[in-house]
């Protein structure tokens, strides 16, 4: 009778060091085997599994929709950072068409200003109107790629939180794969 007092204390404490390796939703059926019955014990074994797989299944879903997402940001930064780039050499390309046009305008009104025929000062501010309509154009542009450059890179999405969020849900899959193996 003791040697059976002894090999009961001693699985009451194997199962109660197990208990202590197993998820909070096992302690049930830690506290059935403590009872002494196997077949309460196997049945929330047997749901507990079941329970896992679900989980496991819930689980791989959202793995693949967060990879999905990171996969639709990372191309929507690509494209962003075209946009970005080809606005900012357009609005630099048009900045410097400002200046030339400027620089042109300059002279003829300097030329407008130095006439000294009615035709020729006629001629020169025709020439300026030009360069300087040109030039405000120019300008305009420039600042419409400066914005659109600078909105298309400050809206670049980070990626910091769905790759958190992947590696998080990975973790929990394989958790749940090597206790259900």
């Amino acid at each position: 009778m003791k040697i059976i007092a002894i090999i009961v204390l001693l699985l009451t404490s194997a199962f109660n060091l197990a208990a202590q390796s197993l998820p909070a939703d096992l302690q049930a059926a830690v506290t059935i085997s403590e009872s002494g019955s196997s077949r309460d014990l196997l049945n929330t074994m047997m749901n507990y599994e079941d329970i896992q797989q679900v989980r496991l299944g819930i689980l791989y879903n959202r793995r693949d929709h967060v990879a999905e997402t990171i996969e639709q940001m990372k191309r929507a930064a690509r494209s962003r950072k075209v946009v970005g780039w080809t606005s900012l050499v357009t609005g630099v390309l048009a900045g410097g068409a400002y200046v030339y046009f400027a620089g042109l305008g300059n002279d003829a009104y300097d030329n407008y200003l130095n006439a000294t025929i009615t035709a020729d000062a006629v001629d020169y501010k025709e020439q300026f109107r030009l360069y300087d309509l040109l030039g405000y154009v120019s300008l305009g542009v420039a600042g419409a790629g400066a914005l659109v450059s600078a909105d298309s890179f400050l809206m670049i999405p980070s990626l910091d939180i769905l790759n958190n969020e992947y590696s998080r849900v990975d973790k929990e899959i394989q958790y749940l794969e090597g206790a259900l193996q």
